[in-house]
C-alpha cells in the first residue's frame, strides 16, 4: 500500500471513529434538544464527519507548509506543538458554541476534537515521512583491492548485520563479531547467495578480554589487509549493569569494546573507519557538553549510554588526529532490537512516537557502505547523519578532550581483567 493509500485510509478510520463516538453519544440521548448556536439546527452524523474531513485536511495542508519552511525534522516539531495549540482552542466549540447543551453532548465532541488531530497528525506523518536516501545516491567507489577485507563489529545486530550484507554483495569478505550464533548462522546463510562471503567470530566485546582475544585472532589472520571497519557493536541498557570488569555495559559494550579490539588489528593503507554512534548533527545537547577525563566522570544506564555515544565521538575525532580516515555516523532511529532492553509497555508507548523518524537497517547500511565507499568524501574522515555530512560541535573536535578521552580508555582498560 503506497503513501497516499495509507494516508486515505488513517483519514477514513478517524472519520469512522467520530461518527462511532457520536452515534452512542446520539444513542443514550445526550443531543436531545441541543442545536448549533451559529444556525439553531441540530448537529448531525454527516456535519461530524465533515468537520473531521476538513479538519485532518486543513492539519495535513498545514503540515507540508510547515515541513517545507523549517525542513522535515524541525517542522515536525513545530507542527506538533501547532496542533495541540489548535485543539486547546478548538475546545471552545463545543462548550461555547451549543445550545441546551449537556454535559455527555460537549464531553462527545470535545472527545472527536481529540480524535480528528490525532488522526491529522497521522495522516500528516504519513504523507510528510522523509525517506532520507542519502546513502542510496549515485557515488563513486574508490579504489580497493581485488578481495577487500572488511571487519564489523556487532554483526549480530540490525545495523551490523545489513551493513555487513551490504558489503559482501559488493565482493568483501566480511569477518564480522556477534554474541548471538542463530543470526550468525542466519547471515552465513544469506552471503552464499552474494559475491563475497561473511565469516562470524562469536565472543561477548563487552569483556575485555574477549575483546582483546578477538582482536589478536583477527589481527593474525588477516595482517594488514583490513580496508575497511565498522563499529556497530552496542547495547542501551536503562539501568546499572555492570560487567565482569566493573565496568558499566552501556560503556563496555557501546564504546570500551570498539577502542580495544582496534588496538589490536593493522589496516591496510588507505583504510577507513565508520563508527556508529548517535549524533546527528552538531547542535550537541547540554547533557552531552561534559568532561570524560576519568572513571568518576562516568554514570550508570541511560546516562552511562550518553557518555558512550559522546566517547565515541571524541575517539572518533582522536582518530581523525592520528591521519586514519575516520567517520562518525549517527543513524538516527533504526528499527532495531536495540530498545529490547526497554520495559515492554514503554516500548509500546516509544513505538508509535519513533514511527516517522525510524528506517529499515538497510537505509542505515546504505549509508555506512557509502561513507567507506565514496572516492569523493575527504580523506581527513568527518561526522555523518541519514543527511550526509555535517560539521561536529567544537566540543567534539578539542584536542584536551581526545587525549582525555584516550587517558580514560587507558584507564579503564588497565583496570579489566587481562587477557588470557
Amino acid at each position: 500500500m503506497g503513501r497516499w493509500q495509507r494516508s486515505v485510509l488513517a483519514a477514513a478510520i478517524t472519520v469512522a471513529v467520530n461518527a462511532a463516538v457520536f452515534g452512542f453519544g446520539s444513542a443514550v440521548g445526550w443531543f436531545d434538544g441541543v442545536v448549533a448556536s451559529a444556525t439553531g439546527e441540530p448537529i448531525g452524523v454527516l456535519t461530524v464527519g465533515v468537520a473531521s474531513i476538513v479538519g485532518v485536511l486543513g492539519l495535513g495542508c498545514l503540515r507540508v507548509a510547515v515541513a517545507r519552511w523549517r525542513g522535515p525534522v524541525r517542522g515536525r516539531r513545530v507542527f506538533v506543538v501547532a496542533a495541540l495549540a489548535i485543539l486547546v482552542v478548538s475546545f471552545g466549540s463545543p462548550i461555547g458554541g451549543l445550545d441546551d447543551s449537556t454535559t455527555g453532548a460537549t464531553v462527545t465532541l470535545m472527545l472527536t476534537h481529540v480524535v480528528t488531530v490525532v488522526g491529522g497528525l497521522a495522516t500528516a506523518d504519513i504523507l510528510t515521512k522523509p525517506t532520507w536516501g542519502w546513502g542510496w545516491e549515485r557515488y563513486r567507489v574508490r579504489e580497493l583491492p581485488d578481495h577487500p577485507v572488511a571487519l564489523v563489529t556487532g554483526i549480530t545486530g540490525g545495523i551490523g548485520g545489513a551493513t555487513a550484507l551490504a558489503l559482501a554483495e559488493r565482493g568483501f569478505t566480511v569477518v564480522g563479531v556477534g554474541r548471538r550464533a542463530d543470526a550468525a548462522d542466519a547471515l552465513a546463510a544469506r552471503a552464499e547467495r552474494l559475491a563475497g562471503t561473511i565469516d562470524v567470530y562469536l565472543a561477548d566485546l563487552a569483556t575485555m578480554a574477549e575483546a582483546a582475544g578477538l582482536g589478536r585472532t583477527i589481527a593474525r589472520q588477516y595482517g594488514e589487509s583490513i580496508d575497511v571497519v565498522i563499529h556497530a557493536i552496542g547495547t542501551l541498557e536503562p539501568t546499572a549493569s555492570p560487567t565482569s570488569d566493573g565496568i558499566d555495559a552501556n560503556i563496555a559494550a557501546s564504546w570500551l569494546s570498539r577502542v580495544q579490539v582496534q588496538r589490536q588489528i593493522d589496516l591496510r593503507p588507505g583504510a577507513r573507519l565508520v563508527n556508529v554512534a548517535a549524533a546527528e548533527s552538531g547542535a550537541l545537547p547540554d547533557r552531552l557538553r561534559v568532561e570524560l577525563a576519568g572513571p568518576d566522570d562516568l554514570g550508570r544506564g541511560l546516562a552511562a549510554h550518553g557518555q558512550a555515544q559522546l566517547a565515541n565521538d571524541l575517539w572518533t575525532a582522536s582518530l581523525q588526529r592520528r591521519g586514519l580516515t575516520a567517520f562518525g555516523y549517527g543513524p538516527g532511529s533504526v528499527d532495531t532490537g536495540i530498545r529490547r532492553r526497554i520495559p515492554r509497555p514503554l516500548r509500546a508507548i516509544m513505538r508509535p512516537l519513533f514511527w516517522w523518524s525510524s528506517r529499515r537497517p538497510d537505509d542505515a547500511a546504505a549509508d555506512i557502505v557509502r561513507l567507506a565507499l565514496d572516492r569523493d568524501l575527504p580523506a581527513s574522515g568527518g561526522f555523518a547523519s541519514r543527511n550526509g555530512l555535517f560539521e561536529h560541535h567544537p566540543h567534539i573536535h578539542d584536542a584536551r578532550r581526545h587525549d582525555d578521552v584516550d587517558r580514560l580508555a587507558d584507564t579503564l582498560l588497565g583496570g579489566a581483567a587481562p587477557a588470557p
